[in-house]
C-alpha cells in the first residue's frame, strides 16, 4: 500500500498532468491518494481531462518510481515537502503553476522574509560577476536567502557569494530528486 508521499510523488511523476492540472485535480479529489483511487468515470467529469492523462495517472509504474525516488531521497537526507503540507513554502504555493513536490536538503529557511533569486547566464562576464557582488554586498546586512539553480557562470557565482558572505543559499533544480 503507497504512503501518502508515495501517492504524491506518483501524482508528480505523472506523463502529461502537469502542475496547474495536478493542482486543479486536487482541487476536485482533495488528495493524491483520492484522485488514484477515484473512479475514471468521475475523473472524465473534469474540465481538460484526456484519454492520455486518465492513461497517466492508471500507469502502475508509477508507485515503484515513486517508491524508488524516496528511498532514494531519505538516504541522501532530503526531506520531501508536498504543496498541501503545511512545510511548503508559503509564497511557492501562492503560484499557478508552483512544483506539488519539493525535495528539499539542509537547512535553508524557504519562509526567509527577504530572498534574492539570481539567474543568469553560464558564461558569466566579470563585469557580471562584479555587478552580482556588489548586489550581495549590498544586501548582505538584511540577510536574505540566495536562491539561484546551481548551474554554471552566474547561477554556481551567486552560491558560492552566498557562503563566503556567511547568507543562507538554496539550489533550485529543474530535474527533481
Amino acid at each position: 500500500m503507497p504512503t501518502a508521499l508515495q501517492y504524491s510523488i506518483a501524482l508528480s511523476l505523472a506523463k502529461g498532468i502537469g502542475t496547474g492540472f495536478a493542482r486543479q485535480l486536487l482541487s476536485y479529489c482533495g488528495s493524491p491518494e483520492a484522485i488514484f483511487k477515484e473512479n475514471a468515470g468521475k475523473l472524465r467529469k473534469i474540465q481538460g481531462i484526456s484519454s492520455k492523462r486518465l492513461a497517466a495517472l492508471q500507469d502502475p509504474a508509477l508507485f515503484s518510481m515513486a517508491e524508488k525516488i524516496l528511498q532514494h531521497g531519505e538516504s541522501k537526507g532530503f526531506k520531501t515537502l508536498f504543496i498541501q503540507n503545511e512545510d511548503y513554502p508559503f509564497r511557492l504555493k501562492q503560484i499557478a503553476d508552483a512544483p506539488i513536490v519539493l525535495y528539499q536538503h539542509g537547512n535553508a529557511d524557504l519562509e526567509n522574509q527577504r530572498i534574492l533569486s539570481v539567474v543568469g547566464t553560464r558564461k558569466a562576464t566579470a563585469y557580471g560577476k562584479d555587478v552580482l557582488e556588489a548586489l550581495v554586498e549590498g544586501l548582505k546586512c538584511y540577510n536574505p536567502l540566495i536562491v539561484s539553480g546551481l548551474a554554471y557562470g552566474i547561477d554556481a557565482h551567486a552560491h558560492r557569494l552566498a557562503l563566503q558572505n556567511g547568507l543562507s543559499t538554496a539550489a533550485v533544480m529543474g530535474t527533481g530528486l
